[in-house]
């Protein structure tokens, strides 16, 4: 019943959309794809200052992550910044500039979210920025391709040669090829997320994170200590409201992916199976 709902719901917005900005121009309809456009893009914008990333990883913001030299991510929010001004003017070739921008994005946001969120993961509502992001970038799209439909329709009526399709193609793709290059020409740059992974899916960790869980009385928590040469050590523990216990000392070897448990008694680590 809701995907019936969800279909028809969506045809119906569909031939509005078509029938209200693709066959006719007016400037009012011009300004108001503009004004939109820049409101979803504003909107993208403010999301960058919540967290992307879950509490085990750090809780860390869009903003924070660019800031800390995430490629990816940082030209995210330049692409992000250049849009939104270009949307603040009326001239054709900024907003098809900024419409370009837009489209492109979208594309990079779906490989940042990948490369953040890599496999199955359990969505919260306190890092859900990044998804409702595209999703408002998805809905920006449909925006700026009726605007450039008004902008075709405008320009075709004054009589000026409009910018061929072929040629914002090109564009994109050299935008999308250079930020792929970048992307495989990054530096690897481990922040001891993996370690994390890699402990938190060890069977004794699950069964301790569950019976945290049951108990009710303390929050399970995993974090990276520190970094020793080429290991990560994490500690697993449970925090109460007055005082924290530690379950247990884990370190991984960052380039095999192997996990030792520290024995505490004799200050040894062994290899976990």
């Amino acid at each position: 019943m809701e995907t019936a709902f969800f279909w028809v719901a969506w045809g119906l917005i569909s031939f509005w959309a078509l029938k209200t900005f693709y066959y006719s121009f007016s400037k009012e309809k011009l300004e108001r794809l503009r004004k939109t456009a820049l409101g979803l893009t504003i909107s993208v914008l403010t999301l960058t200052l919540l967290p992307w990333t879950s509490l085990k990883f750090g809780g860390i913001t869009g903003l924070n992550l660019a800031l800390e030299g995430n490629l990816l991510v940082l030209l995210f929010l330049i692409l992000l910044i250049v849009s939104t001004v270009l949307f603040f003017a009326k001239d054709a070739e900024a907003l098809k500039l900024a419409s370009i921008a837009t489209i492109a994005n979208t594309i990079l946001l779906f490989v940042t979210a990948y490369t953040l969120r890599p496999g199955a993961f359990m969505l919260t509502l306190y890092d859900i920025a990044p998804i409702i992001a595209s999703l408002i970038l998805l809905i920006a799209d449909v925006v700026v391709l009726l605007l450039w439909q008004q902008l075709q329709l405008r320009d075709r009526g004054q009589k000026n040669k409009a910018i061929q399709l072929n040629k914002v193609l090109i564009f994109t793709g050299i935008t999308i090829l250079i930020i792929s290059v970048l992307f495989l020409l990054r530096p690897q740059k481990n922040n001891g997320q993996e370690g994390v992974s890699l402990v938190s899916g060890l069977s004794e960790v699950t069964e301790f994170k569950k019976a945290v869980e049951e108990s009710g009385r303390s929050k399970f928590g995993i974090t990276v200590d520190h970094k020793e040469d080429v290991y990560s050590i994490v500690k697993v523990f449970e925090s109460f409201p007055d005082h924290m216990t530690t379950f247990n000392w884990y370190k991984v070897e960052n380039k095999t992916g192997k996990v030792y448990r520290q024995d505490t008694a004799t200050d040894t680590w062994e290899e976990v199976k």
